[in-house]
């Protein structure tokens, strides 16, 4: 009842102190099973991707964090985040736009985390693309955070087979070439 009643404060206030507060609480709450059972039985998925349009960066960390928890631990939430239209209503889009305009290291490996995930899957790979993915991962191969790197290049990896008309990838293959004199085994892989 308790994480059903921060769901609802979280679904209907336009206080951006009151929707950190309670998307921290959601966080916190991810990282224990019980806690993201009570998320997924509350109704908190649908409420969390709302919260990808929020304009604050711990409210989106906090969202992104727990959407990730959920979607790797969850059973049952990656159908969930589908029926909360979270593909249609935006989502990729949004974590595409947060890898293209933000800077928070934190933000964007977990971001990156995100979009890994949901780049497996066939049906959301066009979207991600679409929403001009490629492109903002890309912009991250040449960060100073090896996760982040690693993260965008799996996920661009995942990606390539849907994205084989899109334009505007110079830059990208020519940092990925660049990449295939490294000695690290998962840097090879992605960039080949």
């Amino acid at each position: 009842q308790i994480v059903a009643a921060v769901v609802r404060t979280m679904q209907n206030t336009s206080d951006m102190e009151t929707a950190r507060c309670t998307t921290s609480i959601l966080h916190n709450l991810s990282h224990h099973r019980e806690g993201l059972l009570s998320i997924f039985k509350s109704g908190g998925i649908p409420a969390l991707v709302r919260m990808l349009s929020s304009p604050v960066e711990s409210v989106l960390f906090y969202a992104i964090t727990t959407l990730h928890n959920l979607l790797l631990y969850q059973e049952g939430a990656k159908m969930a985040v589908r029926l909360a239209d979270g593909l249609p209503n935006g989502g990729p889009q949004a974590l595409v736009q947060i890898m293209r305009n933000y800077n928070y290291e934190k933000l964007l490996w977990t971001t990156s985390r995100v979009l890994k995930v949901l780049s497996v899957c066939p049906s959301n790979k066009p979207a991600i693309v679409e929403a001009g993915g490629m492109q903002a991962l890309g912009k991250h191969l040449t960060s100073n955070s090896p996760r982040l790197v690693q993260n965008c290049m799996w996920t661009l990896r995942n990606l390539s087979d849907v994205a084989t008309k899109q334009e505007g990838l110079d830059n990208v293959l020519k940092i990925l070439v660049n990449q295939l004199s490294s000695d690290d085994v998962n840097v090879l892989t992605c960039a080949t």
